[in-house]
């Protein structure tokens, strides 16, 4: 027996490494942050007239609306959210209607800026 033997781990994988590697991250451009730069949310990938309003809940910091998208997911949505496909921004959450602003690039490439009231349905 040899006291002195060293091991040699050069030919073995290395047990603490990780399997996959992770991608390196790569700087956003500060008009880009905020905003999610792969994909759109599913809330952002239908008109804002198609949702409806199912629920408004007025609390005393902040209102809050229950939506439901076409396909019939709801979302809990609050003032500042965005919403629909044309940028919009949801300024106002009234008791009995939501308040949506869109701002927009037109055909003839003018920025238009609209506001779309999306009132809570009535139960009858």
């Amino acid at each position: 027996m040899t006291t002195s033997s060293q091991l040699d781990f050069t030919s073995r994988k290395d047990p603490f490494k990780p399997f996959i590697e992770p991608k390196s991250v790569a700087k956003v451009a500060p008009a880009l942050r905020g905003r999610r730069v792969g994909g759109l949310l599913p809330i952002q990938s239908y008109a804002v007239e198609q949702f409806k309003v199912s629920g408004i809940i007025v609390g005393l910091r902040e209102n809050r609306a229950l939506i439901i998208d076409p396909a019939g997911k709801g979302y809990v949505v609050k003032v500042g959210m965005s919403i629909g496909n044309n940028n919009g921004v949801i300024t106002r959450i009234a008791p009995s209607y939501i308040e949506v602003s869109e701002r927009f690039r037109a055909e003839n490439g003018k920025m238009t800026k609209r506001t779309v009231k999306l009132s809570l349905s009535k139960k009858l």
